[in-house]
């Protein structure tokens, strides 16, 4: 087989040219680039990445590990994998994805350990006491978070997040706008921090209200149709007084829809109801659900931006990168009558 010393003998450039053509260390113009490749599939050449990484230290290849949430990839994870992967591709790495539950140790042992073959490693919904953060600190792992890291872990983490505070907190104010006091809140998992930060948000606008916060108007799912049809349906029978409710995904929003329109109240006339991140379903509910819409694919392109950074040794100039969110306006809320 040929060799990049012959390659680059035919090219006319160096030998450090036509690696970086591969490694993509450095730029290397659009039509050299083009002249390599040409002259390696001549040649039937193929770059060799475990010999490169001897060289190199790196293996172009970075971690994704993603939360293990039922039978069926959810949107906004293929969303996240999709930036994840567009970004790495345009700089040069590889992405191995892999899938864990929170008691999902030989996932902690290989992705998060550095048994794998990885530079790195991306991490979605953190949670309190996290253990895959803490191994990964202990183990000097470069990683990036998509949630905000918990406390205890310090202020040094590097993560991408949206305002979870900030988008209960001016939805809970928009339903009170309408007259809503007995609001109804169905979170995701009580350990992550993202419910610790909706939750936040929910008490905070609660009590610049003058509403008191009541606990058990507070439910958790796994962010599933089915659990959110029984969360509902115990607040329903809990709190009759209930004229909203405040579901923490579009999943959770349909088992929410089931539970109201089996009980014969009207959506929005006589219950309001609002979901925290879209999915696919919110052209199926009828009336159309007012959503919060979570450019996912742009926190897996930042999370990859970060996690390079980290790797490479980079000046960074904030540990977090929190994205914006779009409300899709439905039909599902209104005032209370």
């Amino acid at each position: 087989m040929a060799t990049l010393k012959e390659i680059a003998e035919i090219v006319g450039v160096s030998k450090a040219t036509v690696s970086n053509v591969f490694t993509k260390k450095k730029k290397v113009s659009p039509e050299i680039t083009k002249r390599v490749l040409e002259v390696c599939e001549q040649l039937n050449y193929y770059p060799n990445r475990m010999a490169a990484s001897l060289t190199t230290k790196k293996m172009n290849i970075i971690g994704l590990l993603l939360n293990d949430e039922g039978q069926f990839i959810k949107k906004y994870q293929k969303e996240l994998i999709g930036g994840v992967f567009l970004a790495a591709h345009r700089n040069g790495y590889r992405v191995l994805v892999d899938m864990c539950s929170l008691d999902n140790k030989e996932v902690y042992n290989s992705l998060i350990t550095g048994s794998e073959p990885m530079d790195g490693t991306i991490i979605t919904a953190p949670f309190k006491h996290d253990e895959r953060i803490r191994i990964m600190l202990e183990k000097n792992v470069p990683f990036v978070l998509v949630g905000r890291p918990p406390a205890e872990f310090g202020e040094d983490v590097l993560y991408v997040d949206v305002d979870n505070i900030g988008l209960v907190y001016q939805t809970v104010q928009r339903l009170v706008s309408l007259g809503h006091r007995h609001i109804g809140l169905l979170n995701s998992h009580p350990d992550t921090t993202i419910s610790s930060d909706r939750l936040t948000g929910y008490k905070k606008a609660l009590l610049e209200n003058g509403i008191p916060c009541d606990d058990s108007l507070v439910y958790y799912t796994d962010n599933t149709a089915a659990t959110g049809k029984v969360a509902a349906a115990e607040l329903m029978s809990v709190h009759p007084d209930v004229t909203a409710v405040i579901a923490c995904s579009d999943d959770v929003a349909v088992g929410v829809y089931e539970v109201i329109k089996k009980l014969g109240i009207s959506i929005p006339k006589q219950m309001s109801v609002v979901a925290l991140g879209g999915d696919d379903y919110i052209e199926m509910l009828k009336p159309r659900l007012t959503t919060a819409m979570i450019d996912y694919n742009l926190m897996g392109m930042e999370a990859v931006g970060l996690l390079l950074k980290k790797i490479n040794k980079q000046p960074i100039n904030s540990n977090k990168v929190i994205t914006s969110i779009n409300i899709i306006e439905g039909n599902s809320i209104a005032a209370v009558i």
